[in-house]
C-alpha cells in the first residue's frame, strides 16, 4: 500500500459512527484494536490499526498502552523508538512516522468528520496531507 492509498483508504472507510475513538473526560481516546475500547461491533480499528491483525493490533495496546498514552505518541514509539515495529506489516514499517501521525491525528479529530464522512474540516485536512507527504 502506498502513503496515498493509506490516505485514501481513511478518507473512505470512516466516517463520525464507524471510528475507532471513544469519547472520555480528557478527550478522545483511540487504540489500535476495537476490542481494546469495546467497539468492535462498530468499527475496524483506528487508521492504522485497521491494517493489522486483530492480534498484532491488541498486541500493541498492550505494549503501548499507558492512561498517558494517546495514538499519536504511540506511533512515535512505535516508528522511531521501534516498539513492536515488527507487528505493523510490511508495507507501513517504510513509512514516515510524521506521515503516520498526521492520517491517524487526521482519523482522531472529531471535527473532521460527520455522518457521511469526512467533514468540510476534514476535507481541508486530508488535502493538507496530501500536499505535504504526497506531493511534496
Amino acid at each position: 500500500m502506498t502513503k496515498l492509498e493509506l490516505l485514501d483508504y481513511t478518507k473512505n472507510n470512516y466516517n463520525s459512527k464507524n471510528r475507532c475513538v471513544v469519547n472520555t473526560i480528557s478527550g478522545n481516546d483511540c487504540r489500535y484494536s476495537p476490542k481494546t475500547l469495546g467497539v468492535e461491533d462498530k468499527s475496524k480499528g483506528c487508521a492504522i490499526g485497521c491494517h493489522l491483525t486483530p492480534e498484532n493490533a491488541l498486541a500493541l495496546d498492550t505494549l503501548l498502552t499507558t492512561d498517558d498514552a494517546d495514538s499519536i505518541s504511540s506511533i512515535h514509539f512505535v516508528m522511531v523508538e521501534e516498539v513492536g515495529k515488527d507487528l505493523l506489516p510490511q508495507w507501513m514499517q517504510g513509512m514516515d512516522a510524521n506521515f503516520l501521525q498526521a492520517v491517524q491525528s487526521m482519523h482522531d479529530n472529531s471535527n473532521n468528520w460527520d455522518d457521511n464522512g469526512l467533514s468540510k474540516q476534514g476535507l481541508g485536512e486530508y488535502e493538507r496531507i496530501k500536499q505535504k507527504f504526497i506531493n511534496e
